[in-house]
């Protein structure tokens, strides 16, 4: 019934275009009562917090920006359903960008059950995120809050970008952008599609916009619109939690440092059976050897080599 009435008041809306900035401020609360259950919807809403904010009591010509909002938001109303359950990713990305050079996103993994731990730490306000300290490692500036220690270390993260800036922009600008990199290297595979995920920022002020869904500065409006795209797109939900830089991984590729990759990993696949290791065996003899003349010189039974033939 409440999707109904939003529907009918919208279309009332396109028609006479005329409201008052309380009326059309009920349509907004109700609106952001449902975007509660998808932050990144909040990213749709601008004009239509300036059009409320007029002290006028009159009815007055709606503007096209705030009509369009409202729109497209309500356009985008499958998002309102929201699984409770779904589950967390293991992929644990931290990302930053540097005006000297570019961008950084490197990533780690943990348990899912241990970023859900470190998620709901990630929520509360002023929480500082670090990793274990090893020798060498720079120092550790204080910082005002309370501390997590992930259980991760700087050499188990893997370098998954280091780009190059085409301009240079705004600090915040810069590290907005970031993230949205690491959120396109993460959404390439479907398999964290309709999950959640832990992203690790050193810019406070970027990491309070793209966790509220929305921001008024200028400088990082547009960025978080495509966050937001790419979440939406993804049906993802992102926390993010502030790491500070001396703490973060992805620091040095923003700054051009050369990629850091993982060791290979040993191949722990299936024993071979002893035909299959008698075919190979064979195979490797055929590639080794003269080709005989004779194609009765290898006797399909026993692998034997004949040796009129060579």
């Amino acid at each position: 019934s409440r999707l109904i009435a939003l529907l009918l008041a919208a279309m009332d809306l396109t028609s006479t275009r005329r409201t008052t900035a309380r009326d059309f401020g009920a349509l907004i609360g109700t609106i952001q009562w449902h975007d509660l259950l998808a932050r990144p919807l909040f990213s749709c809403l601008h004009s239509s917090y300036a059009f409320v904010k007029q002290e006028v009591t009159e009815q007055l010509r709606l503007w096209d920006s705030a009509l369009e909002e409202v729109l497209v938001n309500l356009c985008l109303f499958p998002c309102w359903v929201v699984d409770l359950t779904r589950p967390w990713c293991g992929t644990v990305v931290a990302t930053d960008a540097s005006p000297a050079y570019g961008f950084g996103v490197s990533a780690a993994h943990l348990m899912p059950s241990q970023v859900r731990e470190a998620a709901m730490h990630a929520g509360l306000e002023a929480h500082v995120f670090r990793l274990l300290h090893e020798p060498g490692d720079p120092a550790e500036r204080p910082r005002c809050g309370p501390v997590y220690h992930l259980p991760l270390k700087t050499k188990d993260f893997t370098t998954w970008m280091s780009v190059k800036a085409r301009r240079i922009e705004h600090s915040g600008a810069l590290e907005a952008e970031g993230v949205v990199l690491g959120l396109r290297r993460l959404l390439r595979s479907s398999r964290v599609h309709r999950h959640r995920a832990l992203f690790l920022v050193d810019a406070q002020a970027v990491q309070g916009a793209l966790q509220r869904g929305r921001t008024s500065a200028p400088t990082l409006r547009k960025v978080v619109c495509k966050a937001a795209a790419l979440l939406l797109a993804g049906d993802m939900r992102i926390r993010f939690a502030y790491l500070p830089s001396e703490s973060n991984p992805a620091d040095a590729p923003s700054r051009g440092a050369p990629l850091r990759k993982r060791a290979p990993k040993r191949r722990t696949g299936c024993r071979l059976t002893s035909f299959e290791l008698h075919i190979k065996t064979l195979a490797r003899a055929c590639l080794s050897w003269p080709r005989a003349d004779s194609a009765a010189s290898i006797c399909a039974h026993t692998g034997s080599v004949s040796t009129d033939s060579l």
